[in-house]
């Protein structure tokens, strides 16, 4: 699709949605949090990941390979709260700890996250593709008796017209069954 232009603007999830309902913007990507989207739209896995615990590296957890989740009980934790919302992240960690959690600090991005991680600032929980990202001073640890996972949706128009979102929609289609 030579003649196809692609632009990428990085947007919090919810800021995406009303982009694609008001058609400023055709597809995005997305954390799927369990949400409920608009009707109207299509919300697509693209991925899942298992979460683990992004930490400083002198944090008395990161001597163990593998935690558990009774390990992380007492400890603080930074969210990841993109658009001033962390009821998705929230809610894992109240289902992976059995208990509320001590929240610290909010923040909108996810290098925010990290570095509130290296600096010593609380632990979080990310999604395991993060665990390639290389931060100073960040260790990341498997959460050993842990089925959740951090999952990526695709979201579009449920009636898309426009013939290039289209074609778009079936490359991502085909990337995802192998083809």
């Amino acid at each position: 699709y030579p003649h196809v232009k692609l632009e990428l603007r990085e947007l919090a999830p919810l800021l995406q949605v009303d982009d694609i309902l008001a058609g400023r913007l055709d597809v995005g990507y997305s954390p799927a949090f369990e949400s409920d989207f608009d009707p109207s739209l299509v919300a697509e896995q693209v991925g899942a990941w298992p979460w683990v615990v992004a930490m400083a590296g002198d944090h008395p957890l990161a001597k163990k390979k593998r935690l558990t989740a009774q390990s992380l009980v007492a400890e603080t934790f930074t969210l990841y709260a993109a658009d001033g919302n962390d009821e998705g992240q929230l809610t894992v960690l109240k289902h992976l700890l059995g208990v509320e959690p001590q929240v610290v600090h909010r923040v909108a991005n996810t290098l925010s996250v990290l570095a509130l991680a290296a600096a010593g600032l609380g632990i979080s929980l990310v999604p395991a593709s993060l665990s390639d990202v290389a931060v100073p001073n960040v260790v990341y640890r498997t959460i050993a008796d842990s089925v959740l996972t951090s999952n990526l949706v695709l979201i579009s128009r449920a009636h898309e017209t426009a013939g290039a979102v289209r074609a778009f929609l079936e490359l991502s289609r085909g990337r995802q069954s192998g083809h």
